[in-house]
């Protein structure tokens, strides 16, 4: 007799619709223009409400990323 591999009963799993966010944090990924030249890498961001201290920016394996956070008054 074959050993059968289907489950007698299933169950299904509840679906959610609805994507759970942190807080009330959005993301987006704005206009970036980057320019090489013999002894730099300039990167132009369009970060509209964003102070320059807070402003993050750093490298690694080889992927850069900004990230900076709008102070709301």
């Amino acid at each position: 007799m074959a050993e059968s591999t289907v489950p007698t009963e299933y169950q299904a799993k509840p679906v959610s619709n609805r994507e759970d966010l942190r807080g009330d944090e959005r993301y987006l990924a704005p206009p970036v223009d980057i320019y090489e030249t013999k002894e730099e890498l300039i990167a132009i961001a369009d970060l509209p409400g964003v102070d320059k201290e807070n402003i993050n920016v750093r490298v690694e394996n080889d992927e850069l990323t900004i990230e900076g956070k709008v102070r709301h008054a």
